[in-house]
């Protein structure tokens, strides 16, 4: 008999696979390339409305309902379209808007709920600041926001800081990703 003992080590984890992080330059740089995609939509609205086809219909008051009619015509306008294209474009085959499949960037998990979640999330502070030109003054783009106008654009800025900084920070995924569960990856293919 042996009187050498015997040792279990316990098993190893396996390695984790990596997780091709991308630059937050990148990142940036894919949004503003959709950002670009968002002006053409804003400049295509503006040449309707020179026409005549679309604009926002509103009473000659600016009382709260008159005011809350024209952001939500604005919404309907703007910031919708541009929220679905995000949906569409992420939950497509390209995993990704056209700044993302330009700049070689992809959206994951893509389910529906996710990807719904996410943009929503990502658009909060825009549509914030809308509230803030829409409803923080009498009279919308002419007088100065009052203190309800000031809290909205402090809160939508913050937003959009604290957005910008998880880009930078850990694993570089901004508080909607988090809270929706997805991750913008480069991709491998």
């Amino acid at each position: 008999r042996s009187t050498k003992r015997r040792t279990f080590s316990r098993p190893t984890a396996l390695p984790s696979p990596p997780t091709h992080k991308p630059h937050p330059w990148r990142r940036i740089g894919a949004y503003l390339i959709d950002y670009a995609v968002i002006l053409l939509w804003i400049a295509a609205l503006a040449l309707m409305a020179n026409a005549g086809w679309v604009g926002l219909k509103g009473s000659g008051d600016m009382e709260f309902w008159a005011r809350a009619s024209l952001q939500a015509q604005a919404f309907v306008l703007l910031t919708g379209p541009v929220i679905l294209y995000f949906i569409l474009c992420e939950r497509s085959g390209l995993k990704g808007t056209i700044g993302k499949w330009l700049t070689k960037l992809e959206v994951g998990p893509t389910s529906f709920p996710r990807i719904i979640a996410r943009n929503l999330l990502k658009f909060l502070p825009w549509e914030i600041a809308h509230t803030a030109i829409w409803q923080g003054s009498s009279k919308p783009l002419v007088t100065e926001p009052n203190l309800l106008g000031w809290s909205l654009i402090g809160l939508s800025t913050g937003l959009c800081a604290i957005y910008l900084i998880g880009l930078f920070l850990g694993a570089g995924r901004p508080l909607y990703d988090r809270i929706a569960g997805t991750r913008v990856s480069l991709k491998i293919r």
